[in-house]
Formats: structure tokens, C-alpha cells, sequence
């Protein structure tokens, strides 16, 4: 059956969206625009590029606040009084014209997802990530707003045509079946003969190193077994778009690299247009071209791993191997004002036996001036080694999250 078709967003609401688009983040603003100009402009060379649109999307949802049902105040009921309190403080609860309240998970959400590109969705929980895979994947109706993949909107098409991969937070497997049997049954499904099923088992089961269990009935495997099994029944289709909700939560690490591996070098082959959400930004950082950070349902920014921390890290980390710690710290650090501060001591330090660690806050421009006298250094012999680079994508985000929460 075909999806209804969805309400579109009334003009004064719209201008006010369009303003705060405006006044915020120039990359986000610069990505409505694409997706925009992608649309309205079927022939021109931006829906060329852009294979998975998600247009303006809002998603609201039915809100009743948390009330205790002990009405005398006690200590007891101090962790009650707190929910009510951040109850009333939570800025994505709205009361209509009608007193009724609903709280907006997601808000004016709009984003592409070039051909061959992977799109990692980066947030805390409760920011929207999943409720946002779920309408890009058709289980769930945004309020407002449209997904449409190709030339074809979800409001008035099917799933069954468009070529989509999913994998879920969750394993939708049958505990009875081996993985053997799940293999085969999604692939003879989606056409292969038995032959070309035989060999694609034999050949998954080897690159993703289970064939130790390869007999075992899913209640029998593990959950990195598992995840990896999730994975080879989104991509049997060989899908155009692929849908990855946190495909490697609560796996090891070794069996997060197989995984890793295989989604990598699928999105290369086929040229799929790949959603992946993720807490990690590792993860995020290996698999994405670029990333969008969502912050309370709205989107804070998007762009490159490179360029996130370009732009919303000032922060460098220097380490230094030098039996001369003194020496370097007075005549280069101090002296020669390293970094290019106001105040050359306004960094932190962390002294080991022959090793310096400085963390500073420091302009772009100094960095090529940085270089140059850390070469300097090394040549007169005060410094034998040195590291010097921006802090991880880890430390931007939780430095993003924090500023939020602020």
C-alpha cells in the first residue's frame, strides 16, 4: 500500500524555520539549500550527485510529563520533584492551541546523501537519530516534511522498488534457523539460483570469519555473530541505499573491524548511499565521508570529519621526546612564544620522564610558525622527536554535547 501523502509546513511557520536556518550554522544552512535547489531543479547538476534526500522532516509525538502519585513532599520524592522540574525546563515540549502537549523529536531536519557517500547521524541518545532512521526507512510517518529517495517521495511510492538495505539496532533473526539457513532463505529470495547461493555462502561466511558457525542456530551464536549476520541480510539485495543503525553496538573490538571492513568495502563496490548512526566517533571517523551531528532533534552541524574539527576545534595537542624538558620549555615554549600566544604560558603541561605533553588553545595561523621552530629544535638537538595535531573528533563532540547542555 502506498504512504499517505504528508503535510507540508504552512508558510509563517516556514519563514520562521527559514530564519533560524539563516542565523545558524553556515553548513547546515548550505545543506537545505542542496537538498532544496536538489529538488526543485530535477535536471540541474546538484540531483546528479544527491541519491537520498530528507526534506524539512519534523517528527512529534503525544507527551504526558511524569507526575508522582504521592502528593505530600518528602524526601523520598526528591528524584520525582527533579523529573518534573526538567519536565518543565525541556525545550522541545510545546503545548498546541488546544492545551495539549507533544514534545518534537525531531525538528526542520534536512540533509543529502550523495551516490557512494556514507552519512554518519553522531548524537546523544534521545536526539532523534533512530526516530530518523525510521522514517527514512518507512516504519514510522514524519509530521512534516518528505523523503524521497532518487525521484521517488516515500509519500507516494512503495518500499518494494527503491532498493533498500536495513539493519536494525535490534537482530531481526529466527533463533531456530542456523546462519546457514538465514543466508540462504534471504538470498534465494531476492532471485539467486541455489549455485550462485551455495558460492555467496561460502564466500561470506569466509571473508567475515564464521564459518565456525556457519551449522549453529542463531540462539547457539554470539552477538558479534550475530551483527555480522544482520549485515549480510541487509546487503543480499546488493541495495542502491543502505540503512545502518548502530550496526556494532556492544561487539568487541576485533569482530568491529570484520564489520567495518565489510560495509566499507560494499559502499565502494556498489556505490551505495549509506546512513550509518553511531555513538562512536571512531567509527564514524573510518566509515564516513562526512557527519551530521544532531543536538536535541535539530541539526548542529554537518560537514567532513576533517573540516568538524577544523572548524570546531581550536584545541592541539603537542608531544615532545627531549631529555632537555627545561631547556625546551624556557627557550621555545616561553621565549619564542611557540604557540603564538597572548600569554606564552596560557597552556597545560604534563611531564614525564622524557616526554612533554602540551595542550593549548592556540589561532590556525600559528601553526605553520609551529613547525618551523619544532624543526629548529630538533636540528640544535633539544627535542629528538615530536607529535603535534588537533585534539580527536571524541573531544570536539563531547565538547559540542557540553555546550548544548549549557
Amino acid at each position: 500500500m502506498a504512504k499517505k501523502n504528508i503535510r507540508k509546513w504552512d508558510e509563517e511557520e516556514r519563514k520562521k524555520q527559514d530564519s533560524l536556518l539563516s542565523n545558524g550554522p553556515e553548513d547546515v544552512l548550505y545543506e537545505w539549500k542542496r537538498v532544496c535547489s536538489s529538488i526543485n531543479n530535477p535536471e540541474g547538476e546538484e540531483n546528479k550527485i544527491v541519491s537520498l534526500k530528507v526534506h524539512e522532516l519534523r517528527k512529534d509525538y503525544d507527551y504526558q510529563p511524569i507526575r508522582s502519585s504521592n502528593k505530600k513532599k518528602d524526601k523520598n520524592n526528591v528524584d520525582d520533584e527533579k523529573e518534573q522540574d526538567s519536565n518543565a525546563v525541556d525545550e522541545r515540549v510545546y503545548t498546541n492551541s488546544k492545551g495539549k502537549q507533544f514534545k518534537r523529536v525531531i525538528d526542520d531536519l534536512t540533509f543529502g546523501v550523495n551516490y557512494g557517500e556514507c552519512l554518519g547521524l553522531l548524537g546523544p541518545n534521545g536526539t532523534g537519530k533512530t526516530t530518523t532512521i525510521s522514517i527514512i526507512s518507512c516504519n514510522k510517518n514524519p509530521t512534516l516534511g518528505q523523503v524521497i529517495y532518487g525521484e521517488k517521495s516515500l509519500a507516494n511510492k512503495n518500499l518494494f522498488d527503491l532498493g533498500i538495505g536495513i539493519c536494525p539496532q535490534f537482530d531481526a533473526l529466527w533463533d531456530v534457523l542456523t546462519v546457514r539457513e538465514h543466508i540462504e532463505f534471504y538470498y534465494s529470495m531476492c532471485g539467486y539460483s541455489k549455485l550462485d547461493v551455495q558460492e555467496i555462502v561460502s564466500s561470506l561466511v569466509d571473508y567475515c570469519g564464521i564459518e565456525g558457525h556457519i551449522s549453529k542456530k542463531v540462539c547457539e551464536v554470539s552477538g558479534g555473530t550475530k551483527r555480522k549476520l544482520s549485515l549480510i541480510v541487509s546487503l543480499c539485495s546488493s541495495p542502491g541505499y543502505l540503512l545502518l543503525d548502530e550496526p556494532t553496538a556492544g561487539i568487541d573490538p576485533f569482530t568491529r573491524r570484520y564489520i567495518w571492513n565489510l560495509i566499507k568495502e560494499f559502499k565502494e563496490i556498489q556505490q551505495t548511499a549509506t546512513i550509518l548512526t553511531t555513538h562512536s566517533t571512531e567509527e564514524a571517523e573510518y566509515l564516513c565521508d562526512r557527519i551530521a551531528i544532531l543536538m536535541k532533534g535539530k541539526l548542529a552541524c554537518i560537514d567532513t570529519p576533517k573540516n568538524i574539527k577544523m572548524k570546531f576545534n581550536n584545541y592541539y595537542i603537542l608531544d615532545v621526546f627531549t631529555d632537555k624538558a627545561e631547556s625546551f620549555e624556557k627557550m621555545y615554549v616561553i621565549e619564542k612564544n611557540l604557540f603564538g600566544l597572548d600569554d606564552p604560558k596560557d597552556y597545560q603541561l604534563k611531564s614525564y620522564i622524557s616526554y612533554q605533553k602540551y595542550t593549548v588553545k592556540i589561532k590556525h595561523e600559528h601553526i605553520a610558525n609551529i613547525f618551523s621552530l619544532l624543526e629548529e629544535a630538533k636540528n640544535q638537538k633539544i627535542i629528538t622527536e615530536y607529535s603535534f595535531g588537533q585534539c580527536s573528533l571524541e573531544q570536539v563532540y563531547i565538547n559540542m554535547v557540553k555546550e548544548k547542555d549549557e
